[in-house]
């Protein structure tokens, strides 16, 4: 049997002062329902996994397979079940209890910032 998690979205935010509850909680009150979030100035990077391939939004994307993995299938899909993507839809990866098997999304930030959030 397969579990599977969802992942809405996830956003990347440069502090530009302020407390880590006070930059965070501003930013968001902005966007109701983080609609637009992605282009506001302060946020670095954003996926919703709304459009396009899953995963294209990254600079790496990698699968590792355990030695007990069997199946090949593709492990990161698009989930656009009503009730459980938030929006039109949702990054769903499955953890499968018959093998290690690992996902990576990676995004390579430029130096420069002294503090992130993401959410």
């Amino acid at each position: 049997m397969n579990a599977l998690l969802s992942y809405c979205f996830l956003a990347v935010i440069a502090a530009s002062g302020g407390s880590a509850e006070g930059q965070s909680t501003a930013l968001a009150a902005s966007y109701p329902r983080d609609q637009g979030i992605g282009r506001d100035k302060a946020v670095l990077f954003h996926d919703d996994f709304e459009a396009g391939p899953i995963g294209a939004a990254w600079d790496e994307v990698s699968r590792r397979l355990g030695s007990l993995g069997t199946d090949r299938s593709e492990p990161v899909e698009a989930e656009t079940r009503p009730g459980i993507a938030r929006g039109r839809r949702s990054a769903r990866i499955q953890l499968r209890q018959n093998g290690y098997e690992d996902v990576t999304f990676v995004k390579w930030l430029r130096p420069g910032r002294d503090e992130l959030y993401m959410r």
